[in-house]
């Protein structure tokens, strides 16, 4: 091997020992020291994040403890807190409590639903409020603000008593009982304030209640015009707010309020203190927009100052159905929350038709029967009035050749007509009015049933034939248009009611002798009635088609009965009888005022000559 070789062999040991031991490292091993590194970097940004949030909860809580002790000062231990929900139930009514504000969050009435079948929640603080409003060193607070501790115990076996406290601190602190029977509508509320009497002042304390009515019933047009404020004075007067009004309503109220009441169509909310209300500011208004609302209802109840700092404020809260025998028991005239009509209307629901109504429920479930069973008694107990009236309309009909020749007499002189009328009608002893009082003294039960079968809630989602619920219209077809006055629906039983309204008119000129505008004014009225009452009560409807099938068959009878030559007779009788009779004083003053109104009207027509 010569020297050349050994030379490069030693260049090549050396440069492989060097590629060894003295090389860079391998690129993979490069890697996993930088993912470590990486990793570490990464462990201590985390912890330093840790401990950057927990200074931020801290330096956050500190925050809200003094941004609290500045809003709320002495009440700040009390505003804030965990919202917890409490469930009571009796027979009749599911309540959800709530801690924040200890008050009524939801009252559900467990004994009915809703027109699509969902349950009927009648007060949801989501929408609606009840909460009390006071000052405390010129700020504003309301109960709501705060947190109280729940306690529920049993008063008695059949009566829960809830009670929540807030406390300021041991010696002070805010007080609301609720105590709710086994079953019923009403429940008891109280609150104090305890060892707060130089904190709190005792102006300006008020209740701020608001419900917002849910889209419950079919027709929601007729649930807002029957919804809205009523309430009862000390004066011992009622009075209401917002009825079949759309549009905003205010009313203040400086009398002191004995109850006060946000009624519905069928059901109410209502506060009654055991002390007056000294005064209210309330309103009503429509979201016409909102298909889910059908009005809102707002009072500011102001409480008298005794009963906020001296004693304890105690009020019934009523939440419930608008059922008369419910609603009579609960305070003065509350059953006024249900529109009976007026005066002699009202009396004839309350004291006759309701009682009737309650005692047929009893013989039988299905309510188009008991309407027609009213029909049946109301037509016999009437029937002597409409007997009556018949044979007045029968001496007329038979008098009414004389009465047209009187006509044909003096066919320009009105007065003179009248004048040898009454004389006809003396001499014959007959009241020109006799067919028509009978007649008359029958409407006031007529337009009691207008208010009687569209309030009762005992016709609600009851159903008879094609009727799904008899409290509402019924509706055979849908109308791709509203009607003016019609609407966009079609009610068969107002349909029913009209064809039988015409039969009856027709009927009854058979045997009047009603002649010209009248009697085609007669054949209008029930045109006017089909869009009076397409949106209206199916159980109205209903009684009054019933009623006039049950007249017509009255007058065919009655018809029947009566005999023309007999009271043709009477009258010739009572002609002769009369014949030298002397006129009586009022005759002879009614013929006097004639003769001179006659005598002014000539004098007039002469001098214009």
């Amino acid at each position: 091997m010569d020297r050349q070789q050994i030379t490069g062999l030693i260049l090549i040991g050396g440069l492989t020992l060097y590629i060894i031991f003295f090389s860079p490292k391998p690129e993979v091993q490069k890697q996993t020291n930088n993912t470590e590194q990486k990793n570490k970097k990464d462990s201590t940004s985390h912890q330093n994040d840790k401990a950057t949030l927990s200074q931020n909860i801290q330096v956050d809580t500190t925050q809200q403890a003094l941004f609290r002790q500045e809003q709320f000062g002495i009440f700040s231990p009390i505003a804030h807190g965990i919202e917890k929900e409490i469930n009571i139930e009796n027979e009749d009514l599911h309540i959800i409590f709530s801690n924040k504000g200890g008050t009524i969050k939801q009252v559900t009435l467990k004994k009915y639903t809703t027109y699509t079948g969902t349950p009927l929640i009648i007060f949801d603080a989501e929408k609606s409020i009840f909460q009390t409003h006071f000052t405390s060193f010129n700020k504003a607070f309301a109960f709501t603000d705060f947190f109280f501790i729940p306690q529920e115990k049993k008063i008695t076996s059949d009566t829960t008593q809830i009670i929540f406290r807030a406390y300021i601190d041991a010696q002070r602190y805010i007080e609301q009982t609720y105590t709710i029977p086994q079953k019923g509508y009403l429940i008891s509320y109280s609150h104090q304030l305890i060892g707060l009497s130089t904190d709190v002042s005792p102006q300006n304390v008020a209740i701020h209640w608001k419900n917002n009515v849910a889209h419950i019933e079919k027709d929601i047009n007729d649930l807002r015009a029957r919804t809205f404020i009523n309430y009862y004075t000390t004066e011992e007067e009622k009075d209401e707010l917002g009825d079949n009004s759309v549009s905003l309503e205010q009313e203040s109220i400086d009398t002191p309020l004995k109850w006060i009441s946000f009624k519905q169509k069928f059901f109410s909310t209502a506060l009654i203190p055991k002390e007056p209300f000294q005064s209210a500011d309330i309103s009503t208004k429509v979201d016409e927009q909102d298909p889910n609302s059908a009005k809102q209802m707002i009072a500011t109840i102001q409480i008298n100052p005794k009963n906020w700092t001296q004693e304890k404020f105690i009020c019934n809260l009523f939440f419930g159905p608008n059922e008369y025998n419910t609603l009579k028991e609960i305070a003065p005239d509350f059953s006024s929350n249900i529109d009976f009509g007026w005066a002699i209307l009202k009396w004839i629901n309350k004291g006759f038709m309701l009682p009737i109504f309650h005692f047929l429920e009893t013989i039988t479930l299905n309510h188009g029967i008991i309407i027609i069973i009213l029909v049946v008694l109301i037509r016999i107990i009437l029937l002597p009035l409409t007997y009556h009236s018949f044979i007045g309309m029968a001496k007329m009909r038979i008098l009414k050749p004389e009465i047209d020749q009187i006509k044909e007499k003096y066919p320009d002189d009105l007065q003179k007509q009248q004048v040898e009328n009454m004389n006809l009608y003396k001499q014959v002893g007959v009241n020109p009015l006799s067919g028509c009082i009978p007649m008359l003294l029958q409407l006031p039960i007529l337009f009691a049933m207008f208010y009687f079968f569209p309030n009762i809630i005992e016709l609600r989602q009851k159903p008879f034939l094609w009727a799904e619920d008899l409290s509402t219209y019924d509706s055979i077809a849908s109308l791709p248009f509203s009607i003016p006055f019609y609407g966009s629906h079609v009610s068969l039983f107002t349909l029913l009611m009209t064809a039988s309204s015409l039969l009856l008119t027709w009927f009854t000129n058979q045997m009047t002798t009603v002649q010209g505008p009248m009697k085609v004014l007669q054949y209008i009225a029930p045109i006017m009635f089909l869009g009076l009452l397409n949106s209206y009560s199916a159980g109205l409807s209903f009684y009054y088609f019933v009623s006039n099938i049950a007249s017509v068959a009255q007058q065919e009878l009655i018809r029947k009965l009566i005999n023309e030559k007999k009271i043709r007779k009477k009258l010739d009788e009572n002609r002769k009888k009369n014949q030298n009779k002397n006129k009586s004083s009022f005759q002879l003053k009614i013929e006097d005022a004639m003769k001179k109104a006659k005598d002014k009207k000539n004098t007039k027509g002469g001098s214009k000559n």
